[in-house]
């Protein structure tokens, strides 16, 4: 019996785990997704480019990146 619930705690701590890293990812895409936006926006207002990933923390490459 005790074995049975040692793999049931253990089964569970996984699948906490999962779940806990899974949201931290969607977390971590979604705040890149909103800076890209928020960059986006910069530039269509006229924002000088390397101000604009200066003040998001973009480097080029990635403003470039989210504009496709």
């Amino acid at each position: 019996m005790r074995i049975a619930q040692a793999v049931i705690k253990d089964e569970s701590k996984r699948i906490m785990q999962e779940t806990i890293f899974s949201w931290e990812r969607r977390e971590e895409r979604g705040r890149r997704e909103g800076i890209q936006q928020i960059a986006k926006k910069m530039l269509a207002k006229g924002m000088e480019i390397g101000t604009n990933c200066d003040l998001n923390g973009l480097s080029f490459e990635q403003l470039r990146n989210g504009m496709d």
